[in-house]
């Protein structure tokens, strides 16, 4: 992917110098679903028509992000890495974020109508995401992701109006507002999804929650079988961190079923395994590295050689038939 945004980037300037950059703004949200109070149903999204202030705001703000992506970055598939880092942007296949590739689609396929004041004047409407459209040589569509933040959404706000000097009376502004600021979340180019800030779109899309839903059902596990002191801290670490829940949910595949107490208490014991028991000869957790380690013990990660006999945190071991 970084090759694509080198290339889009090389454009957006050549379509600057030329000035024949043309951007189309859509806005996305739900609405409150009828004869309830708190159930939001997700609408289509709505073309926002925007004169050349705009523009060149869209040119501006993209061509910065394009910018500082490219040159202060690599950008390496989620499945590569596992956290994002100082100099690492990860990306990841549209169709894991299947409401915002439908989204996309229908914009691609013009399905979308352009009273998008009427949408956002909804009393009821809550907005989720902005998605600014470039097209690129005819064929290539480039969309530039912001994720709304309701606070600075603003549906009405009371406001003191001069009616003559010295008076002043308080009416009421009919328009939502639109605060933004020149921060794009994310870009689209083809099938893939740059997370550029990273947790806000994620967990828009909620795409951690079938990690969640899996670790908890492995800490059950855990508990059930006595691994794990009961007043250790493994269950609220897990819960807080989502690298801990992503780990975890791979103990789905390792047949937990298959893990012996007895042999995790002699490599403790020998000291294979830094981690300490309690009197009953479970597992005592109480920082997030023990965590980390407690983790390993159930993905069967610590492992001793045949040839050498040296011990070894296997991390990234693969199985043999």
């Amino acid at each position: 992917m970084n090759d694509e945004l080198i290339y889009v980037k090389e454009k957006i300037n050549e379509m600057e110098h030329n000035n024949d950059y043309v951007y189309q703004l859509f806005i996305v949200g739900s609405v409150l679903r009828e004869g309830t109070q708190s159930v939001y149903d997700d609408c289509d999204p709505k073309e926002i028509p925007i004169d050349q202030s705009v523009q060149d705001w869209l040119l501006g703000t993209t061509k910065a992000l394009l910018e500082d992506v490219t040159e202060n970055y690599q950008v390496l598939n989620i499945r590569e890495v596992d956290e994002e880092s100082e100099t690492i942007k990860r990306y990841i296949e549209i169709n894991n974020l299947n409401q915002l590739y439908l989204w996309t689609q229908r914009i691609n396929n013009e399905q979308v109508e352009n009273d998008a004041r009427t949408l956002i004047n909804r009393d009821d409407f809550k907005p989720k995401v902005l998605l600014a459209k470039l097209e690129i040589d005819d064929e290539m569509k480039v969309y530039f992701l912001k994720i709304i933040n309701e606070s600075v959404f603003l549906k009405k706000r009371k406001i003191l109006e001069v009616v003559d000097r010295g008076d002043y009376q308080i009416s009421q502004e009919r328009d939502k507002k639109l605060f933004l600021d020149d921060q794009w979340d994310g870009i689209i180019i083809g099938n893939n999804v740059l997370l550029y800030n990273e947790n806000k779109i994620l967990s828009l899309f909620r795409y951690y929650e079938r990690f969640r839903q899996a670790a908890d059902e492995i800490v059950e596990q855990i508990m059930e079988k006595g691994i794990v002191s009961d007043d250790s801290n493994f269950l609220q670490f897990v819960q807080s961190q989502i690298s801990l829940q992503k780990k975890l949910a791979k103990a789905a595949d390792y047949g937990l079923e298959r893990i012996k107490r007895e042999r995790i208490e002699e490599l403790i014991n020998t000291g294979m395994i830094n981690l300490q028991l309690d009197e009953q000869g479970r597992i005592v957790c109480t920082t997030k590295e023990e965590a980390r380690l407690v983790i390993d013990v159930i993905l069967d990660n610590f492992v001793s050689s045949l040839i050498t006999d040296d011990k070894y945190r296997a991390i990234n071991k693969m199985r043999i038939q």
